[in-house]
């Protein structure tokens, strides 16, 4: 550093003389920012001084500046002592605190701490002229970085870093809060390569968890973080959290030289300057534990070997079960809270690893439905005394999750009988008690207890909060049988109870389902309007509206086109239905010179046609372009987090406006409308008035009589027939593409009333809910020949058949083939060994009588799981099963692992939403959000297992179980067929023990195909009459 600034004085000895020299020039003026610009306009007339240098130098400044903030923080520097500061400095920090991004009283953060101070830097947004000098700022700074590409911290920093982009050609890509679960599924957006250098922008840092989170996300997509720049910095931490992941935090500002100039200027007094800088001091706090370091570090990776440790220390004396004190003791004496999870499924081999861990370890975690029977091994015994010899425990992790009967012959049913020899299982009570109370019935004859979970670790797990809080209330009530709880955090602790986590846990966050608009296309000279109205049937409606592009829409097609954001591949919308075609416009945001050109379009083509006071950008699609139209013609900027309800100020909308001002919202693409009614009922809720929505493309999907109920104008500056046909013409498509597309778009228009209407379509059946027609709009071809197979037998009738023998299962089905339409298995309760071929057996007979096959495995696991269980286990269920069933809670990875399955079998899945047992806890919300998760993925999703249609799709099929002429029995509630179909409006009607339990089993199959399908005619006569 000296040799650059002295190069007259070579001689390294010489360098205390002008380290003093440097020291002297500080102690004058020690204000950090002034200390900064002082020598960086030095950087820019000294020749000798190179860009490593200038870093060195910001990097001692920073040095400095938490040295100044250490002792402002003790009252050392808080005099009378005057800020030198430049004045365009501070100009920006008067005029926000006028402006009341500087906000004092009480605030509750993020982080759960209480604030004397609030940054509320959001309101900036509605001021471009500010935004415009921040950006001016960070340029100034960033500008002696290396990076490739830059990327805002969502959502508050993207505004900013879109100025930035677009103003300086910076190639900018953004993070989204959560994977989209839909489309190209991306949770970082734009143009980048794996070794790409990623410098990160945020408005306010406080403890740096957002930036951390921010830099782990990109990191694990290849990209290189080490920079972070920040316009405020509250001082309370970051610095050296960040440090340790590897980031330095370059920042504008910090928050007590800030106050020292608000005191300096009569702003605020110097008790609050005092009091704030105190608490500033003393609320640091340190960012995510351990796995959100290693989550960061290149290559890094979750353990995926299943360690799992148990977390809670305490005297065995408290543990009310004596399992429970008997596993704790083992921990104790042997110095080890570790379990490991085995998913081996070759006996030999988990003996193997079972003496090879065992004396390492207090308990082995396995998988029985995965275990294979050997000829040559007694695997029980085997485990059983290597358990013994080296002292640990066994636990079997099932997750029984169905009706007491049926958890019974799980236990003691099947190749394993379980409940003779392990000495723990793990129970998911979301079905209710009836799981405890199996226990408690086997446990007067074997000595085993099991451990509630309460949480699964799935990134998207759609578990309620609410189910953990009173399943840990559950557990205290059924404690006779519960050992402990499995859980990433428990809502108590309870001493009576043992607490198992799997490692890794924390570092899994929740995937929520985001909203997606689709496309659009501006009638930019409004020069043509011809309407144009086809009729396919009484269902479709097709309206195109046909437009003339000036040729700078023209050329700026065929860039996009060049640059990849039409994607022709088959991709899964949000409206879950398959498109041929996906408009990828985030991509653009990379390209500075892009987003450029379709402002000024916008601009010109749209937004000098209408009157409004501020604009919103829908995230995330649409707030880059809002951000760049704020900044480029100075028009206010409102912002909503759609994640979260309030910020700490209370509010939901970020900016300033007044009551009744107009709001023009702006996205990128619409297909439906879905995200501009989102967005316009947040702005409304909030006092303000929209009437107008602009897209950059309109996908022609029907959205007008939707958006007009709503009181939306929307305008588009393409429209997807247009872009086709231009498209076409610049031979960038051929016919065949364009054909394709255009049939699709003309199929799926009507789509849009189905998928959006949906409180009007509940007030209504359909006829071809109903009818055979309905084959032509059920999607999976497992549900079509259902179908088929109810119509052409006249049975909508599906046999339940709960039995453990498999010549047992063969006679009944044999008995009363003729009067169901598919048949329903808990095969790993069936005693294989009896009958090897036994599944080819069954297939066959299937075939020959045409019903179905139905594996109820109720799978909710890692997928890594499913998939084993799905094709590598005794039973294999891929390979004979028609449908299977599966329960949401787990989040997208039970779908996930279907889609692999499906690459070499065909296996329709059946999600849970309702059971027929008391006490579950299928709420209304786990409901709502466990059909749209089910629903993005219908391509391999069949139909629902319900009690009622939970929705008005003629796509699905819906299956009902608990049906009984009967009350019900123990933990069920039963219902009549005809209630079923006539009044739940289901499909298939699921009866077991009303067939299987009495003595003429074929002569009541026939009664209850009577009764269901007459209920069915009659619902079916009673909608044509109606008609």
């Amino acid at each position: 550093l000296h040799r650059d600034y002295c190069p007259n004085q070579s001689n390294f000895h010489d360098l205390p003389t002008s380290a003093r020299h440097f020291s002297e020039t500080l102690a004058a003026d020690y204000n950090p920012i002034n200390f900064q610009s002082k020598f960086h306009n030095a950087d820019q007339t000294t020749t000798n001084c190179n860009k490593h240098t200038r870093k060195l130098i910001r990097s001692f400044c920073q040095f400095v500046n938490n040295i100044t903030v250490h002792l402002s923080s003790c009252h050392l520097l808080l005099t009378t002592t005057s800020l030198m500061m430049d004045a365009k400095y501070e100009t920006f920090l008067t005029d926000l605190f006028h402006l009341g991004v500087i906000q004092f009283g009480e605030f509750q953060l993020k982080s759960n701490h209480t604030s004397p101070i609030y940054v509320d830097m959001r309101r900036m947004l509605s001021h471009p002229t500010l935004l415009n000098t921040a950006e001016d700022f960070m340029y100034e700074y960033a500008k002696e970085l290396e990076y490739d590409v830059i990327c805002g911290v969502p959502y508050g920093a993207i505004p900013l870093t879109s100025a930035l982009s677009v103003k300086r050609c910076i190639p900018m890509i953004m993070q989204r809060k959560d994977a989209k679960s839909y489309g190209t599924k991306k949770i970082v957006e734009g143009v980048y390569q794996p070794g790409d250098k990623c410098l990160i922008i945020e408005d306010v840092i406080t403890f740096g968890s957002s930036i951390a989170e921010t830099a782990r996300v990109l990191r694990a997509q290849g990209l290189i973080v080490t920079d972070a720049l920040v316009i405020l910095d509250r001082c309370q931490g970051a610095s050296r959290n960040l440090e340790s992941l590897g980031i330095t935090k370059w920042s504008l500002f910090l928050l007590p030289d800030v106050l020292l100039l608000y005191e300096d200027r009569g702003l605020i007094s110097n008790a609050d300057c005092q009091r704030i800088s105190s608490y500033l001091f003393n609320v640091t706090d340190k960012i995510a534990p351990s796995a959100l370091e290693n989550g960061l570090q290149e290559g890094a990776k979750v353990d995926e070997a299943g360690v799992w440790s148990v977390k809670a220390a305490k005297n065995a004396a408290s543990l009310s079960h004596c399992l429970a004190k008997q596993l704790w003791e083992i921990a104790i004496n042997k110095k080890s809270n570790l379990c490991v999870a085995c998913k081996l499924s070759d006996p030999k081999e988990i003996i193997a690893l079972a003496q090879q861990i065992g004396q390492f370890i207090c308990m082995l975690i396995i998988r029985s439905d995965l275990i294979f029977k050997h000829p040559l091994v007694d695997f029980i015994s085997e485990l059983k005394a290597c358990a013994k010899s080296n002292n640990f425990m066994i636990m079997d992790d099932r997750k029984f999750c169905d009706v007491s009967s049926i958890v019974e012959m799980q236990l003691t049913g099947g190749e394993w009988s379980i409940a003779n020899w392990v000495d723990f299982v793990t129970v998911l009570p979301f079905s209710g008690r009836g799981v405890f109370s199996a226990i408690r019935q086997i446990k007067s004859e074997n000595n085993f207890a099991c451990f509630s979970v309460l949480s699964l670790h799935a990134k998207d797990s759609l578990v309620p909060k609410e189910f953990s809080e009173q399943s840990i209330k559950t557990a205290e009530e059924e404690i006779d049988v519960v050992a402990g709880v499995v859980c990433s955090k428990p809502p108590i602790l309870d001493s009576r109870f043992l607490y198992l986590t799997a490692a890794g846990e924390s570092d899994q966050a929740l995937l929520r389902v985001e909203d997606f608009d689709g496309m659009q296309f501006l009638d930019v000279e409004y020069l043509e309007m011809n309407h144009g109205i086809q009729y396919a049937d009484i269902y479709k409606v097709w309206a195109c509206v046909v437009v003339k592009m000036i040729d700078e829409c023209k050329e700026l097609l065929k860039k996009l086109f060049h640059i990849g954001i039409f994607k022709l591949e088959t991709v899964v919308m949000r409206s879950v239905y398959e498109t041929p075609i996906f408009v990828d416009f985030q991509l653009a945001i990379s390209y500075p010179e892009i987003m450029n050109k379709i402002e000024e379009l916008v601009y010109s083509c749209l937004l000098q046609k209408l009157k409004f006071h501020s604009i919103c950008g829908v995230p995330e699609g649409g707030l880059p372009l809002a951000s760049i139209i704020s900044v480029k013609r100075n028009i206010p900027l409102l912002m909503y987090d759609k994640t979260k309800e309030t910020t700490p100020t209370g509010k939901v909308v970020d900016g300033v406006w007044k009551k009744s001002d107009k709001c023009l919202i702006v996205d990128d693409v619409l297909m439906f409308g879905h995200s501009l009614v989102d967005a316009a009922n947040i702005l409304r809720q909030n006092e303000l008035e929209v009437t107008d929505a602009i897209v950059i493309l309109d996908r022609c999907q029907g959205p007008d009589n939707f958006l007009r109920s709503n009181d939306i104008r929307r305008h588009y500056l393409f429209n997807f027939t247009d872009v086709l046909s231009y498209l076409n013409e610049q031979a960038l498509l051929t016919d065949c593409e364009c054909l394709k597309i255009s049939n699709h778009l003309l199929a799926f228009s009507d789509l849009a009333g189905k998928f959006i209407d949906q409180c009007a379509m509940e007030k209504m059946i359909e006829p071809m809910f109903l009818s055979l027609d309905r084959l032509s709009v059920i999607y999976h071809p497992n549900a079509r020949r259902l179908w088929e197979i109810a119509y052409s037998k006249q049975s909508n009738l599906c046999l339940a058949c709960d039995l453990c023998s498999p010549s047992e299962i063969l006679k009944l089905v044999e008995d009363v083939s003729t009067n169901i339409c598919s048949l329903k298995l808990h095969a790993e309760i069936i005693t294989i060994s009896e009958m090897p071929d036994f599944f080819l057996r069954l297939k066959e007979l299937s075939q020959a009588h045409k019903f179905m096959l139905i594996n109820d495995g109720n799978y909710c696991d890692d997928s890594d799981v499913i998939i084993e269980l799905m094709m590598n286990s005794p039973i294999k269920p891929a390979a004979w099963a028609d449908f299977v069933t599966v329960q949401c809670l787990n989040g997208s990875s039970v779908f996930e692992a279907i889609e692999k399955v499906n690459k070499d079998y065909n296996v329709a899945c059946l999600p849970v939403i309702e059971m027929s047992t008391s006490g579950n806890f299928f709420t209304e919300e786990y409901k709502k959000r466990a059909l749209s998760l089910a629903q993005q993925y219908r391509k391999i999703v069949g139909g629902f297992i319900c009690q009622k249609r939970p929705i008005n799709d003629p796509s699905f099929l819906y299956i009902s179980p608990g049906i009984h002429y009967k009350r019900g029995m123990k933990d069920q509630n039963w219902r009549t067929p005809d209630k079923a179909v006539r009044f739940n409006r289901d499909d298939i009607i699921v009866v077991g023990r009303g067939i299987t339990k009495e003595k003429f089993s074929r002569v009541w199959a026939y009664t209850y195909q009577q009764i269901s399908w007459d209920a069915f005619m009659i619902m079916d006569n009673a909608i044509v009459n109606r008609e």
